[in-house]
């Protein structure tokens, strides 16, 4: 491409995006706008794999890991169009009403090309219908329009600060017509934040904001397969948004953890789910933890469902190193073993002395943030545990991301 290359704000010297970089200056790549969400998105998929696999060679060695750690890199299933969850900020901009992916300064319509068809379409019906008479009063009182699911099947949430009767009322008619327009559409909700925050997913109620999650029409849950599982959770709760990716993640995720039969799997910051399921095919005892909430609540159903019976229990509150010591059973030791994934921010140290301690005899920690993750190794080396391998995914193709799953074991 014959544009110059910007530098990213931000961007932390030796961080993972960093290494993207060096590998695509090295490759003669350029990259025109290194901090946009979808950076990669221009390149065939091809080049950016192999950008993705040397940058990660070089953010493993300048961090002290030996590359024969690396126990395979799996690729995207659909690189492109692939993302289950995706939102527009609701603004008026130079006289009409917008709904754009930016802020501040103006509000880009689309860059779009990591979320589905079907996406563009619902938010196209919604910015004419917003900026018609009958739903211009309605549209004032929003914060974002949020859609979950895929190509097939999606479900459509209604980001308000302020709710009255008639907002209400004309939010469902407005919903009802984008169903008219789009019938991948199947649902339709309202999330009321009067705090106009960055929040739109049950993360809002962690922090304590007040809110109310209403049903329009639909069904009130997403299906997520994995498998041979097909999992339910309900529209606000955090899932994966490469839902395409869930079951090699799952399968990775337990080929490299490779529990015995009759081993207990403890599964942190498990959310719906996806990962205790898996395990629950093959080990005779799972226990979840997570947040109180409809991801956890969503989790004991599907257990209920397709394990009727079987030894699976949930612990609802918030992950912490006091919780693990206090609501945990006594460890097994060699036959417990633990899979971590928890938020881009990563498991606390204290999370992590306290599983520890409990010297289990494997652990599969989980990395969404790259950069987060050489110092959570060395703290895991500090207790006691060494990396014995790890597996790389491209969860989230055309961006600067990856996945890590990283293998730990007392030596």
């Amino acid at each position: 491409m014959n544009v110059r290359e910007k530098s990213p704000e931000g961007m932390r010297s030796g961080s993972f995006s960093c290494c993207v970089l060096e590998a695509a200056r090295a490759a003669g790549v350029k990259i025109a706008e290194p901090s946009a969400a979808d950076a990669l998105a221009f390149l065939e998929y091809g080049q950016e794999l192999m950008l993705k696999r040397e940058a990660m060679e070089i953010f493993w060695r300048k961090n002290g890991f030996g590359r024969e750690l690396i126990r395979g890199f799996i690729p995207a299933v659909q690189p492109r169009h692939y993302r289950t969850s995706s939102k527009r900020k609701a603004a008026f901009y130079r006289g009409h009403f917008r709904l754009g992916m930016g802020y501040g300064r103006g509000i880009a319509d689309d860059g779009a090309l990591l979320e589905p068809e079907t996406h563009g379409r619902i938010y196209a019906c919604l910015r004419k219908l917003l900026n018609g008479p009958r739903f211009l009063e309605s549209a004032k009182s929003l914060n974002f329009c949020v859609i979950r699911g895929d190509e097939q099947e999606t479900a459509l949430i209604f980001n308000v600060f302020r709710a009255n009767g008639d907002v209400v009322r004309n939010l469902r008619l407005l919903g009802k017509e984008t169903q008219a327009a789009v019938p991948e559409l199947k649902s339709c909700f309202m999330l009321l934040d009067p705090t106009r925050s960055g929040y739109y997913l049950e993360s809002s109620a962690r922090e304590g904001r007040d809110r109310m999650f209403k049903k329009f029409f639909g069904p009130g849950v997403l299906a997520q397969r994995s498998g041979n599982l097909k999992l339910f959770y309900p529209p606000e709760a955090f899932s994966q948004v490469n839902g395409a990716m869930c079951g090699p993640f799952a399968s990775a995720a337990l080929e490299l953890l490779s529990p015995d039969p009759d081993a207990r799997v403890i599964d942190l910051y498990c959310g719906y789910g996806l990962l205790a399921m898996k395990a629950a095919e093959t080990v005779s005892s799972v226990i979840g933890m997570d947040w109180e909430g409809p991801a956890i609540r969503a989790a004991i159903s599907n257990a209920a469902h397709l394990f009727p019976g079987k030894n699976i229990r949930f612990q609802t509150g918030a992950v912490t190193g006091e919780a693990l010591r206090c609501r945990l059973p006594l460890p097994r030791e060699e036959k417990e073993f633990f899979l971590l994934d928890p938020p881009r921010s990563g498991a606390g140290n204290d999370v992590i002395e306290a599983v520890a301690a409990r010297r289990p005899r494997r652990v599969v920690a989980i990395f969404c943030g790259t950069d987060n993750m050489p110092p959570a190794l060395r703290h895991w080396q500090a207790n006691g545990y060494e990396v014995t391998a790890a597996r790389v995914l491209d969860m989230f193709p055309g961006t600067l991301n990856l996945e890590t799953m990283v293998r730990l074991e007392h030596l």
